[in-house]
């Protein structure tokens, strides 16, 4: 759900944004202003049964490396190209789901 909403934001912003499917040992090229994000969510006992009310993100950069950053910690980047289904995500247990966004 919170992936909508994510791609719903970028794109009232006039910003292209698309779910996709995401092979790590595969990457897709990107177009140089576009870049992936990876999402994924809990829900707590606050939460509807529709509803995600909490979520963590990660960033894929130019250089094949993901970074995230939760809350007032610095932000970190995951070295030797690991990705977002192999990283470590705490309490974020749900599928990660990839959106392209831009170009």
């Amino acid at each position: 759900m919170i992936a909508q909403f994510v791609i719903n934001d970028y794109r009232t912003l006039g910003i292209k944004a698309e779910p996709i499917s995401y092979d790590y040992k595969n990457p897709p090229v990107l177009k140089e202003g576009s870049y992936i994000i990876a999402v994924r969510c809990i829900k707590t006992k606050k939460a509807s049964k529709n509803e995600d009310n909490d979520y963590h993100f990660m960033r894929l950069h130019s250089n094949g490396m993901w970074s995230d950053k939760h809350g007032t910690l610095g932000s970190v980047l995951h070295r030797f190209k690991k990705n977002p289904d192999s990283i470590w995500w705490s309490r974020y247990k749900s599928k990660t789901i990839y959106i392209l966004v831009g170009a």
